[in-house]
């Protein structure tokens, strides 16, 4: 020791002097533990100011005191016992999650690109599945809202867009339904039945049909899904007489399809009289009052008085023309139509009075001279006359 210090004897130089204050290891001035800047020597296995640990040799990145003499942790971007990952940011999006965890799904964080929810949940109906899938009509999974799932985006099955198949949905279920226009409108193209209108439905199509009586009749007031008109070719019954679905007005059916007078006596066009009178022979009882040309043939009453002033000549006049002598009615039924159909053998006829049916002549089987007058009394009993009835 003297032999180090002897040296420093004065007079010394100040470059001399200067060197008697440096110490073996070269610190000047400080502690031989800490660095120029005042910090602890990491790696000393001394935790001194500035350090959170150090354990000398043992210091590593992966182990309990990183080479920087800090305590791991989570985000310092490297792995350490604990950690399955560490990327060394705080983004929660990507493979390594807040907590130094590999992403999966349940996590509770949405790995981008790989998962479109993560609610952190073990429930797989609701807004996000067990496979972190967002809930989605057709995902085979019943949510809230929805009545059904199927699993599949077919919308012609019983279970279209994730509700039960029903007539007005708008989607047709195949097999079941014809139609489904989604709308409450029963006159469309598709009925609120769900089928395809059609004639005969019952129900009428706007714009496509003018009636729908939902039947087959063809002499009513909607034909085919037409109303019944003069000219269509159909008898409209009890409307018109005829229909000849032509525009000739000199045929037997006029243009507004009154029958013209026929040529059979006792069928439903009568026959025309000499007199140019279109008149219908028939079978009448005494019981039957004024009104049985109405009810008859729909054509208009011959009185007894009409009969007894005009009538009777030219009637009888057409009548022997057409049948001779021939006796007619007795026990026939009351408004025969035809010839045949009034076989008999009583040789009156029948006429209303105003107050009563009288049986009057000309005799049918007398071969003599026709008497308008002959036998001319009140009816009684049941027995049926021929009588004539009026074209309207």
């Amino acid at each position: 020791m003297f032999a180090r210090w002897s040296t420093c004897i004065l007079p010394l130089s100040l470059a001399v002097l200067s060197s008697c204050f440096v110490k073996p290891d070269n610190k000047v001035g400080a502690d031989a533990g800490t660095d120029e800047a005042g910090q602890g020597e990491c790696g000393n296995g001394v935790v001194e100011d500035g350090e959170e640990c150090d354990e000398g040799t043992a210091n590593a990145d992966e182990g309990s005191c990183t080479s920087a003499c800090t305590l791991p942790v989570c985000g310092d971007g490297v792995v350490q016992a604990g950690e399955e990952c560490d990327d060394g940011n705080d983004v929660d999006s990507d493979a390594c999650v807040p907590g130094c965890q590999l992403a999966t799904c349940g996590d509770g964080y949405v790995q981008e690109g790989v998962e479109t929810c993560d609610d952190g949940n073990g429930v797989d109906d609701d807004d996000c599945s067990n496979t972190c899938v967002s809930a989605t009509c057709g995902d085979g999974v019943l949510q809230d809202g929805e009545g059904c799932d199927d699993g599949n985006d077919d919308t012609d099955d019983d279970c279209p867009a994730c509700q039960p198949a029903t007539c007005g949905d708008g989607y047709v279920f195949a097999g079941v339904e014809e139609c489904d226009d989604a709308n409450d409108v029963d006159q469309d193209a598709c009925t609120n039945a769900c089928t395809d209108a059609v004639c005969g439905d019952g129900i009428v199509h706007l714009g496509v049909e003018e009636c729908d009586d939902a039947n087959e009749v063809s002499t009513d007031a909607c034909i085919s899904c037409n109303d019944a008109v003069c000219g269509d070719g159909i008898v409209h019954e009890g409307v018109e007489g005829c229909d000849d679905g032509n525009t000739n007005d000199n045929d037997d059916c006029s243009n507004d399809c009154n029958a013209s007078c026929g040529t059979d006596c006792f069928g439903p066009g009568g026959c025309l009289t000499g007199a140019g009178r279109c008149v219908r022979f028939s079978c009448r009882s005494p019981q039957e009052g004024e009104d049985f040309c109405g009810d008859c043939t729909g054509w208009q009453e011959i009185s007894y008085a009409d009969w007894l002033n005009g009538y009777c000549g030219d009637l009888i006049a057409k009548y022997r023309e057409e049948y001779g002598h021939m006796t007619m009615c007795s026990s026939s039924p009351v408004c025969c139509e035809s010839a045949e159909d009034c076989a008999g053998n009583d040789n009156a006829w029948h006429f209303f009075d105003g107050q009563d049916t009288r049986y009057v002549g000309p005799c049918l089987g007398c071969m003599g001279e026709d008497d308008c007058f002959h036998w001319d009394n009140v009816a009684t009993g049941t027995i049926t006359r021929l009588s004539a009835c009026e074209k309207l």
